[in-house]
């Protein structure tokens, strides 16, 4: 018989790409309101994998169907097998009720429009969305230390992931955006290269996304990918010098954002100030 005696729950890190996770958002305290990854309390006589099966099940409406003979153990999820995959056990640490919680990872590659409509909050959640990892709102517990080590030293496959971004040249100014997800600061716009879309098409539709304009891409200036750019992980950005066109307004991707001139730029996140002096000083 398994026992409750230390209060055990599970956390479940969805990962979609590399690039996407799946969040919840508490609907009771502690926390309510803050998103979370999804999870919760195993119940007495049910194994850690079952609880996550039973949580994914009853809080964000997916169904897995579980293949326990091998190790790590086998799930399929949306039409994909792939592993259940136990990732460490940690202290619960500022939840007030303490106990363990024991972190799983699931991997898949999709279009994240599908995932998105295979979702459904259950009673302990309010909302669920899938949520870029460069967005990351502010998470209850130590949720987002969870997906750091995940994302950053313990996920198993470790590929760069492509980004995108621009220079983009708007009204004789250029243009920048504030940043919602960590690490937070001004960036040039731009985002993760898209499932299905060529590059040329995910910086297109990114700049559109986060400040409203439509761009003509006018060239590309390089590729960076130093392992160390990005403090979350490996993630390499191809970019792009465009030309805005349109109505200025920062949307749901930023927080907010403004203009500048190359006589003036501004302290920039990752490595967007070497960018800058780049196309400024071309080789």
């Amino acid at each position: 018989m398994i026992n409750n005696l230390f209060n055990n729950t599970i956390d479940c890190i969805f990962d979609i790409n590399s690039t996407h996770i799946v969040l919840i958002k508490r609907g009771y305290d502690p926390f309510k309101g803050y998103w979370a990854l999804p999870g919760g309390r195993q119940k007495i006589n049910e194994e850690l994998d079952e609880t996550v099966v039973r949580e994914m099940r009853e809080e964000v409406g997916i169904d897995m169907k579980i293949d326990k003979s091998k190790l790590p153990a086998l799930v399929n999820v949306l039409g994909h097998e792939t592993c259940l995959e136990q990732i460490r056990t940690y202290y619960s640490g500022n939840d007030p009720r303490g106990g363990n919680t024991t972190v799983y990872a699931i991997q898949i590659n999709d279009n994240v429009e599908n995932i998105e409509k295979s979702l459904k909050n259950g009673d302990d959640a309010s909302d669920v969305k899938v949520c870029r990892i460069d967005r990351i709102p502010e998470l209850a517990f130590n949720h987002f230390r969870f997906i750091e080590d995940y994302f950053v030293r313990l996920k198993k496959y470790k590929n760069p992931i492509p980004a995108v971004d621009a220079i983009v040249e708007y009204n004789g100014k250029y243009v920048y955006v504030e940043r919602k997800g960590i690490p937070r600061g001004k960036a040039l716009p731009g985002g993760f290269a898209k499932h299905g879309k060529t590059y040329e098409q995910s910086i297109i539709e990114e700049v559109k996304e986060e400040t409203n304009l439509e761009i003509e891409v006018k060239g590309l200036l390089g590729v960076y990918s130093n392992p160390l750019r990005d403090p979350r992980r490996h993630i390499t950005t191809t970019v792009y010098i465009a030309k805005g066109h349109g109505k200025l307004k920062f949307g749901d991707d930023a927080m907010s954002g403004g203009l500048f001139e190359l006589n003036n730029i501004p302290q920039f996140v990752f490595d967007h100030n070497q960018i800058l002096n780049d196309y400024l000083y071309p080789k």
